[in-house]
């Protein structure tokens, strides 16, 4: 019997087709497949995932560029579409479900995640230079760092208006000031934009709270800081594994949505990691399926 096995990017819809796929033929080619096995991952772990497979597999692999990877035993059929046309091709397998109908699963798929981690979830709109702005969507993890995460949340929805200070608390209209390529983005000064300041919703600073969090694959989002306990609203976003981090700043969430976004950002011009265009975050909040 043949085992198939499916890795895909549990928000895109050729992950739910090609599940639907397999289990068809699990049902109707009885004897000749077992139960396949269907994992589906977020975008930091299918950015990470594909990463390792290229490394691997090498040759035509650094130039797959899919969402959805398909085996048989031993054997690497490909993507949904190979999927879809080596099932017609050996099993008859047609497929007329409409476009619409796997992206609902999708969406239900990613909705079901977000409802089971029972996590805070926010959203920021980044636009980098004059083109339109594009989503990014965090998990904070207020199980480890509920002290840390509510700092983010009340700056991600500005609830807390002004400081005494006279600083508005809000990432809205704020730069994202530094672009560390191969490292890091860095954001969130509210006070000056530059880098240079920053203020929290508990005072000028405030104390690490746990160091519980690694930073083991791009897309960790953590405080940043000038030396122990001086946390402000300062933040960056890992564009690899940074595990020298471990231990000097305190990590509360992951990206799990926006890969594109934090790749382009990557690639725009720098002067002294400064960006030459702006990156600027538009809009933030608390994040919601039907956002």
């Amino acid at each position: 019997m043949h085992f198939c096995r499916l890795v895909g990017l549990l928000s895109d819809p050729s992950f739910h087709k090609a599940k639907f796929a397999l289990e068809n033929l699990h049902r109707n080619q009885r004897g000749e497949f077992e139960s396949p096995s269907c994992k589906g991952l977020l975008e930091y772990q299918w950015t990470q995932f594909l990463l390792d497979l290229r490394k691997e597999q090498g040759g035509e692999m650094w130039g797959f560029d899919e969402k959805t990877v398909i085996y048989c035993d031993d054997w690497v059929v490909g993507s949904c579409d190979d999927l879809i046309s080596w099932a017609a091709d050996k099993y008859n397998y047609e497929d007329f479900r409409p476009s619409a109908f796997y992206k609902a699963l999708a969406r239900e798929a990613l909705r079901t995640y977000i409802a089971s981690e029972k996590k805070d979830f926010v959203y920021m709109d980044i636009s980098i230079g004059e083109k339109p702005s594009e989503r990014v969507v965090f998990e904070l993890f207020r199980d480890l760092c509920p002290k840390t995460c509510a700092n983010f949340v009340s700056l991600c929805t500005g609830e807390k208006g002004t400081s005494p200070t006279g600083t508005h608390l809000s990432y809205a209209d704020t730069l994202l000031h530094r672009v560390v390529k191969n490292g890091w983005i860095q954001g969130g000064d509210v006070c000056s934009g530059s880098g240079a300041g920053g203020e929290s919703i508990y005072g000028l600073t405030f104390e690490d709270e746990c160091f519980a969090v690694s930073h083991n694959s791009s897309g960790v989002l953590g405080m940043a800081n000038h030396g122990r306990n001086t946390n402000n609203s300062q933040f960056y976003v890992t564009l690899k594994p940074c595990p020298w981090m471990d231990k000097i700043y305190v990590a509360f969430g992951r990206m799990v949505e926006g890969t594109a976004v934090l790749q382009e950002m990557e690639n725009v011009h720098t002067y002294n990691e400064r960006p030459v265009v702006p990156c600027k975050v538009t809009r933030c909040g608390l994040w919601k399926m039907a956002e």
